[in-house]
């Protein structure tokens, strides 16, 4: 099993999710901190455009959220390439983990790893 330093442990859950939205065709996606709650309780929220609206919405919790990850994956499975490559970088690089037990966080990290570096190295 190899081991590696991953580049998005630098980038916060939101940042990644932003980041994600991005990859999922959202767009004008952006950290904001909105709602109620005393300074430095409240937490940024990813926002942005969906695909085919004209609205904005909060972008999903791609970081946490199960369902939000397979309507992640499943613009990976428009490319053969891109889902192989997925799938075989959560084999290798997650421990103990398959793409059945892997969790939001190490999908997301394996969705950003083949999408941003066209899954060269993985």
């Amino acid at each position: 099993m190899a081991y590696f330093i991953n580049p998005h442990d630098q980038m916060t859950p939101e940042e990644m999710n932003v980041k994600i939205a991005e990859l999922c065709g959202w767009t004008k996606c952006r950290l904001a901190i909105k709602g109620a709650g005393a300074p430095g309780h409240r937490k940024p929220t990813a926002y942005g455009i969906p695909p085919e609206r004209n609205y904005e919405a909060d972008c999903p919790s791609y970081t946490s959220d199960l369902n939000a990850c397979a309507e992640m994956e499943k613009t990976l499975r428009n490319c053969e390439i891109e889902w192989s490559r997925y799938r075989h970088y959560i084999e290798t690089h997650v421990p103990y983990a398959d793409q059945i037990t892997a969790t939001a966080m190490q999908r997301c990290t394996a969705f950003l790893a083949v999408k941003e570096q066209g899954g060269n190295n993985l």
